[in-house]
């Protein structure tokens, strides 16, 4: 969020895209630990919003989607993470009221598996994009699944590392490691709730 980096600032009153981005890349191992990559990553990305460079980001925006339309067979990342944070916007509004928000950003000339997640009314909401043929809706979906499921178990395991989580999962016990997170899950695809 670039706003209170603006000046004059501009107040949430206002609606408008202003928000950048800092990407990072990593090798997952099989002993790999969830925390240590995600607090390593916490920390580069808190280290590049405290210079400039933040601002940077949006101008590389027109760069990237010409690399990826001139060179269509090139994949950008295997898997992107994108997160906008915690949505700071009233629920109420008279007679209605607005029960989730949900952002996807355009995903088509990427190729790979990403997922956007954003906080609202203390809830995370994770939207799960691919790009078909590059991948199969059934191969997305278990992905996604396999991706829940390690949220639940490094969230109840402070050592949790990849090594039995890369695959190793059948989609029939999926429902057994994490039912309180899959049963709450719904799935869209092209357009339709299944």
């Amino acid at each position: 969020n670039l706003r209170n980096r603006l000046q004059p600032n501009i107040s949430n009153e206002h609606l408008g895209v202003l928000v950048s981005g800092d990407i990072s890349c990593h090798n997952l191992r099989t002993n790999t630990s969830f925390w240590d990559l995600a607090r390593g990553r916490r920390q580069q990305m808190e280290a590049s919003l405290e210079g400039d460079r933040v601002f940077c980001s949006a101008l590389l925006i027109e760069l990237l989607t010409d690399f990826l339309l001139t060179y269509p067979r090139q994949m950008f990342a295997t898997v992107g993470v994108t997160n906008i944070g915690r949505v700071n916007i009233p629920a109420n509004y008279g007679v209605f009221e607005l029960e989730e928000i949900s952002f996807i950003p355009a995903l088509g000339a990427f190729g790979g598996l990403c997922v956007a997640a954003l906080t609202f009314e203390e809830k995370m909401v994770l939207n799960f994009m691919f790009s078909e043929p590059a991948i199969s809706q059934e191969t997305a979906e278990i992905l996604a699944d396999h991706m829940l499921a390690c949220i639940v178990k490094a969230c109840k395991n402070p050592k949790f590392t990849f090594t039995d989580q890369v695959f190793a999962i059948s989609r029939q016990q999926l429902t057994s490691i994490a039912p309180g997170a899959l049963s709450s899950v719904t799935r869209l695809g092209s357009g339709r709730q299944q």
